[in-house]
């Protein structure tokens, strides 16, 4: 698997994440703790890590109103 797969399969799994409105937290923080542990931990990784959990955020974030401010201090909070 290229690193952009493995790109692509995080920032599809924090957008799901983020659309199930679910422990949006936990599931954030699990998906880029693992994403950030698959690779050698420098700060290359970490942005590239970074910047693709904060595009599954934004992608999950398109279907939500109101509540939607709530979710993304959620999802947000777990890169924390």
């Amino acid at each position: 698997m290229t690193e952009l797969d493995q790109q692509q399969d995080v920032k599809e799994a924090v957008r799901a994440a983020v659309k199930s409105g679910t422990d949006v937290h936990q599931q954030v923080k699990d998906i880029t703790l693992k994403a950030l542990t698959a690779r050698q931990l420098d700060m290359e990784n970490i942005k590239s890590v970074t910047e693709t959990v904060i595009n599954g955020i934004n992608e999950g974030m398109t279907s939500y109103g109101e509540h939607g401010r709530e979710v993304f201090n959620q999802a947000a909070t777990a890169l924390g």
